[in-house]
């Protein structure tokens, strides 16, 4: 009953939340609605409807999945397309939410409370995609909690089918958002790898089964970038470099 309760609660916060945004939230208007990166991926759909390969500034280019389902969406593209893709991609993380809350929050209205407050967050991704439509983070919000979700049950329990299922996650994510890349990559670190004398636990995942996620994100990001046209300089590590050097002192101690 009380799980019932829970999910009515999130269910109608969700719904609440999308009919108000919709009804009275003003949508971004530089790029006429596309906003700054989302003309970049406004662009990469337009192209993989046709289809050719996608061809525009990184690293927006390479986030070819969310522009792929918008694609999918019968008729011309246009933002509608992309706000659909990601209310269900928010829809989902709300889910996926609840399911990962309920592996270490035990009350109910403790775990509905913080749902109701991700989902009513004003700049999080199920209001702000009403704002801002052609973003990609709701996809990149779900590959990350289902993988957290799957890592958790591996320590519990290793299984073939858990860590296909963690290097699914890892090598679709990518398509999306390389930063799902951690996931696989934190994997890796779900035991102590400089503990001395640390002996391998019945069921625990052998060295092989930490590196196949890791190895399949990565060539499916590989994929992604051979597949996609870079039409500017940027590169990760001058992006860095940038970002290190220019932000002032307070952010640090922030």
């Amino acid at each position: 009953m009380e799980r019932r309760t829970e999910w009515l609660v999130v269910i109608i916060a969700f719904a609440a939340v999308n009919l108000l945004s919709a009804a009275f939230q003003e949508p971004i208007s530089y790029h006429d609605g596309r906003g700054a990166d989302g003309v970049v991926y406004f662009g990469v759909a337009a192209q993989v409807s046709v289809p050719v390969r996608p061809e525009g500034r990184a690293p927006f280019v390479y986030r070819i999945g969310t522009p792929l389902l918008a694609a999918l969406v019968p008729g011309r593209i246009q933002l509608a397309h992309f706000e659909i893709v990601n209310i269900v991609a928010n829809a989902i993380a709300c889910m996926l939410l609840v399911v990962w809350l309920r592996l270490f929050v035990d009350d109910w209205r403790v775990r509905a409370a913080l749902a109701v407050g991700f989902i009513a967050q004003w700049h999080g991704p199920v209001r702000y995609v009403h704002y801002y439509p052609t973003m990609v983070e709701p996809w990149t919000h779900v590959f990350l909690l289902a993988g957290l979700i799957v890592i958790h049950r591996i320590r519990g329990d290793s299984t073939p089918i858990r860590i296909a299922a963690l290097a699914m996650i890892s090598a679709l994510g990518v398509v999306f958002r390389e930063i799902v890349l951690l996931v696989p990559l934190a994997f890796c670190f779900v035991a102590n790898p400089l503990a001395k004398h640390r002996r391998r636990s019945v069921g625990s995942p052998s060295v092989v089964a930490y590196a196949v996620p890791l190895v399949l994100g990565v060539i499916a990001l590989s994929g992604v970038r051979w597949l996609s046209i870079q039409v500017n300089d940027y590169t990760f590590v001058s992006q860095a470099t940038r970002f290190i050097a220019e932000k002032p002192p307070w952010r640090y101690v922030l």
